[in-house]
């Protein structure tokens, strides 16, 4: 089965998954990081050469996922879009997923997770009431 596939979507697909470090004995740097403080979780992603407005960052199924789709163009011109999963994590139960928020810098992508007040000792007294 052939595919006709430009010189240079085979490129971007390589440097996204790391493979050209790896060529001639080089290392594979970590694709995700997970770090924990006080008030978030940070997660931060590799994206090389994804331009933000073709990154998707989203919570499905109690797990962040980060993922770009990829075109490619068929041998009768049809543009096929395939989706390119870069990270999924999954997501513990003391995160407020209403203030997840993102950012890109140098082709690292960072998600701030902040824990939710069940975290920091929340406490709140519960009124009974009578029947």
């Amino acid at each position: 089965m052939r595919y006709d596939v430009s010189k240079r979507e085979v490129h971007q697909l390589l440097r996204t998954a790391n493979v050209l470090n790896t060529i001639h004995g080089g290392t594979i740097e970590p694709q995700i990081e997970v770090k924990r403080d006080n008030e978030f979780y940070h997660v931060s992603v590799t994206v090389p050469g994804i331009r933000e407005e073709k990154l998707k960052v989203e919570i499905a199924e109690k797990h962040l996922i980060v993922s770009h789709n990829m075109q490619f163009e068929t041998r009768n011109g049809k543009i096929l879009h395939v989706p390119h999963v870069l990270a999924v994590c999954p997501l513990s139960l003391d995160i407020d997923h209403n203030k997840i928020t993102a950012d890109l810098e140098n082709g690292t992508l960072h998600v701030h997770l902040p824990l939710s007040d069940f975290t920091s000792g929340y406490r709140r007294e519960i009124d009974i009431n009578s029947h």
